[in-house]
């Protein structure tokens, strides 16, 4: 068993805040934090995600739309599938990132 406090991390070089929790062979967790106006571009990974909404609200932006979500959604994204993220005006949402690496 581990458990994960809230001050252990590592503070990963992005334009918003993003940390890395934790990290295995099979999974990466990453918690991100967006602030107004803020945003990730639309980008693909190799491996499954799943994205948990654990405070606020914003986009989630796909090829072709523009998903509104709200504390407590969950999203899961297929390998490969296009997908970024993005806060408007008085808009900010926190995110827990689960990388499935296998």
């Amino acid at each position: 068993m581990n458990i994960i406090k809230p001050e252990v991390g590592t503070k990963l070089p992005l334009e918003f805040t993003a940390v890395k929790r934790w990290s295995s062979n099979d999974v990466e967790i990453v918690e991100i934090e967006l602030k107004e106006n803020q945003l990730i571009e639309l980008h693909r990974l190799t491996c499954k995600v799943f994205f948990y909404v654990k405070e606020g609200q914003g986009y989630l932006l796909s090829e072709n739309d523009r998903i509104w979500v709200k504390k407590g959604s969950i999203i899961v994204v297929e390998p490969n599938e296009l997908r970024g993220w993005a806060c408007e005006k008085d808009q900010n949402i926190g995110l827990l990132v689960i990388k499935l690496m296998k």
